[in-house]
């Protein structure tokens, strides 16, 4: 736009993003929870010829509360709507697939982070964040689940990690004095830096490539899943700020009542 300019902040972030770029550059998820590292492990066993879902029950079985959440949202409405209760976790893999196999991984990380001591003075801004993450979630996956060009599961995963930049950056930031007794300079900090960390992150989780394109800033390529994942995260935040109860003018009034139950429990599970 003409005459336009960003806008201007009295602070300087220099000398953290240095040390974040230093981390990114050397993996980023050092500084991050277990649950992240078990990510990490799930990536490598997908890269393997033939994986089996064992190798990665094996994994998730050493993060019990990863397994625990795993089992809830398998025997949930939105991904057993035949109500056949499953048990273990390799038979939960099996029904809720890889991609949301990792995203659990990611919610008990995010969780384990919030909970965190250093974390608590700033919980209204990571409880927010949060919450708004899962949402979108649930919501790109019944909108992939409708209108296709992304798998649901895929869609899923792009909405529950869409402000991992967030979480990144308030984790490195609070234990600093300057940030930690500056509520605006932190969120200054997210507000400029949240986003533009968030590739590198995410490619460091192996998140797949898909999914790192539609969070970039710039348009993904036409006809590409990342170009579909975009548009329905543009729709998700379009309908989460719609009034309640949806007025009846909403294209979507009567498609969002007969997912609620699928988003309610989603946003429950995470």
């Amino acid at each position: 736009m003409r005459g336009y300019s960003p806008p201007k902040t009295m602070y300087d972030h220099t000398a953290l993003m240095s040390h974040v770029e230093q981390d990114l550059l050397e993996g980023g998820v050092a500084v991050f929870p277990t649950s992240f590292q078990l990510s990490l492990s799930i990536r490598s066993a997908l890269n393997r010829p033939n994986v089996h879902v064992a190798d990665v029950a094996r994994l998730i079985e050493a993060e019990p509360l990863v397994a625990a959440k795993l089992i809830q949202l398998s025997n949930s409405v939105a991904f057993n709507p035949l109500g056949r209760t499953v048990y273990g976790v390799e038979q939960g893999i099996a029904r809720v697939g890889f991609d949301a196999t990792r995203s659990l991984a990611i919610s008990v990380a995010v969780n384990q982070i919030r909970s965190m001591p250093s974390m608590m003075a700033i919980a209204d801004i990571t409880e927010a964040a949060w919450r708004r993450s899962v949402h979108v979630a649930a919501l790109v996956r019944e909108l992939a689940r409708l209108e296709g060009g992304a798998s649901p599961e895929q869609g899923m995963l792009c909405g529950l990690v869409s402000e991992l930049g967030l979480f990144f950056l308030v984790h490195r930031a609070v234990g600093l004095p300057a940030y930690a007794h500056d509520r605006a300079m932190l969120k200054d900090l997210v507000r400029q830096h949240a986003g533009t960390v968030l590739p590198s992150l995410l490619g460091s989780l192996g998140v797949p490539h898909e999914i790192v394109m539609a969070l970039r800033s710039r348009p993904a390529p036409p006809g590409s899943e990342a170009m579909h994942l975009q548009a329905f995260m543009r729709e998700a935040l379009r309908l989460m700020s719609l009034p309640s109860p949806v007025p009846a003018t909403e294209p979507r009034a009567e498609w969002l009542l007969s997912v609620q139950a699928r988003v309610d429990e989603i946003r429950h599970a995470f």
